[in-house]
């Protein structure tokens, strides 16, 4: 299961670094994002399938991010004084997932 440690402020203005633990056979790792603490309960392959977006659209509060072969992810894109929540999902070889996905982090960017 992937486990966020941090997602912490960057040196510029309306970005965020999520920091997560390196799951073994992992070789991506999809960053989720939010304006909400409330994650969707939507499968990981129907979120891909839109791939990774700016920021919410209408009607939706979480968004892919990005997908990341590294255990650090640089959101960008963000508003400064809001409050965000992360989340991430460990893919394995064959695009098979790797536990669940994590518990939501949640950081205001600057």
């Amino acid at each position: 299961m992937c486990v966020i440690n941090r997602v912490g402020v960057t040196l510029y203005s309306g970005q965020l670094v999520s920091r997560h633990s390196p799951v073994k056979g992992a070789v991506l790792y999809v960053i989720m994002v939010g304006i909400t603490p409330n994650p969707p309960q939507v499968s990981a392959t129907s979120m891909l399938a839109s791939g990774p977006v700016p920021g919410p659209t209408p009607g939706q509060d979480w968004w892919i991010a990005g997908v990341s072969s590294s255990s650090k992810f640089i959101i960008t894109g963000l508003t400064p004084g809001t409050m965000y929540y992360s989340r991430c999902l460990a893919i394995g070889t064959g695009g098979d997932k790797i536990g669940p996905w994590s518990l939501v982090a949640s950081r205001m960017a600057v």
